[in-house]
């Protein structure tokens, strides 16, 4: 809002009689000073919420935000590892010999089920297509287990939504 702020006064407008011309200048203000459109996208989501409630409550004559175009954001790319940075990955992962006897005042066969707990989620994560976030969240009670083998997990995404990722028949196994 700062930035708001300031720009409402070096063009000497009142916030309370904001047009959406006004909003629209400011956009392109942003833009000109290399501000990033998801940066730009926030800060007209967050003026659009301060006008609403400015509005509701008598203290703005129009929500200037309402009728302009919003920036459209860039489609973002994912990103994943290719097979053989996947290989070199897990490889690492594995390896235990770089492990010393005493990190930050844990033992080594300490340091090791770290370790393991660590691999267990960079395979969940490689194997089931998890988002990391996801992954991050999970809790014991979550996994589903038929005859001692973890076959699926339960798994709440974007929007709370709840949904069942199968398990590969090699997870687990090195």
């Amino acid at each position: 809002m700062n930035i708001w702020i300031a720009w409402l006064t070096e063009e000497g407008k009142d916030w309370r009689k904001c047009q959406p011309i006004d909003t629209e200048h400011f956009v392109s203000y942003l833009a000109k000073k290399n501000v990033g459109p998801h940066a730009i996208a926030r800060k007209v989501s967050c003026l659009a919420t301060f006008y609403k409630w400015a509005k509701r409550n008598n203290h703005a004559e129009e929500d200037p935000i309402y009728q302009i175009e919003k920036p459209k954001l860039p489609r973002r790319m994912p990103v994943w590892l290719e097979t053989e940075e996947q290989d070199a990955f897990t490889k690492a992962v594995l390896n235990y010999d770089d492990i010393p006897d005493n990190i930050y005042g844990r033992s080594k066969p300490s340091a090791i089920k770290i370790r393991q707990r660590y691999e267990t989620l960079f395979e969940l994560i490689q194997k089931s297509g998890l988002r990391i976030s996801e992954a991050l969240s999970l809790k014991v009670s979550d996994i589903r287990v038929v005859d001692g083998v973890a076959k699926s997990v339960r798994v709440i995404g974007k929007g709370d939504k709840e949904r069942q990722v199968p398990l590969p028949e090699s997870f687990g196994r090195h």
